[in-house]
């Protein structure tokens, strides 16, 4: 039976946590004139995550413009963009959209394979591409990269992560991880990843923490995700990937790891000096 209300237990209240003093700032190159010209993708199946990151980049000013999918079959993207994000959504969903016949045509396809092969020229003629979460399975199979998600097909009794903040250790002179330290807190939930790396051309530039990585929250089985890599780049042709395992914007909230969000869009392209 429910206890009456007047007899529940009194529990008096910690002190407020104080907020911390802290000002978020694009990158300068990410400001002015020369900031790399960004691209965000947007579905007609548009997942949640990707609404959160165009509120923190309209936020703090990013210009950048909506990708749709008729644009990335058209092709030549490198004529209007140096750099395209992906926020996490199922890479048949970001393929093959809505079929053909459910709803008016435009609104049908995904970016079908114009699209795929438009990627991969945009890569190879020096363009970026950042995928995050489940994006990052579309542009492995795209890239034909050595690399796949440690933890895919684990069963939820050995492995499960609902929602937690895990630590990873960063690569501290690495361009991405600018502004970091050695380590960073990470928001990890069920569609984000632990990659296994089998090919030389990809670089690691964070992994998850060995030991037990949690911080806060629940996570079990550890052992599967402790020193397992969270943060991936490669070079392919002029161009580059950057692959996020875990969500750098969990509902624009992330802060501490913004840092290498926007990192990811600066970094390689004509606005960053190099």
């Amino acid at each position: 039976d429910a206890v009456p209300l007047s007899e529940m237990p009194r529990v008096s209240l910690s002190d407020p946590i104080p907020i911390p003093d802290w000002d978020f700032r694009l990158p300068e190159s990410l400001d002015g004139e020369n900031a790399p010209r960004i691209g965000l993708y947007r579905s007609w199946q548009e997942p949640m995550t990707e609404g959160w990151t165009r509120w923190v980049f309209d936020q703090h000013g990013l210009p950048y413009d909506t990708i749709r999918d008729a644009r990335m079959r058209e092709g030549s993207l490198e004529n209007d963009y140096d750099v395209i994000l992906f926020q996490s959504q199922d890479p048949a969903s970001i393929r093959d959209g809505f079929s053909e016949g459910t709803l008016p045509t435009e609104y049908t396809g995904g970016i079908g394979s114009a699209g795929i092969r438009a990627l991969q020229a945009f890569v190879r003629n020096g363009g970026r591409v950042v995928a995050i979460e489940e994006a990052t399975g579309l542009m492995i199979d795209v890239f034909d990269l050595g690399v796949a998600d440690a933890v895919d097909r684990l069963p939820p009794q050995d492995f499960f992560i609902p929602g937690s903040i895990l630590s990873v250790e960063l690569d501290p002179g690495h361009p991405l991880t600018l502004g970091e330290g050695d380590s960073t807190p990470v928001w990890y939930w069920r569609s984000s990843r632990a990659f296994e790396v089998d090919d030389p051309e990809v670089e690691v530039v964070a992994r998850y923490s060995e030991g037990n990585p949690l911080l806060s929250g629940w996570l079990l089985g550890p052992q599967f995700i402790a020193g397992k890599p969270a943060l991936l780049t490669v070079e392919i042709g002029q161009g580059s990937l950057v692959l996020f395992g875990f969500q750098p914007d969990y509902r624009g909230q992330t802060v501490t790891t913004w840092p290498l969000l926007f990192n990811a869009l600066a970094v390689g392209n004509r606005g960053s000096g190099s």
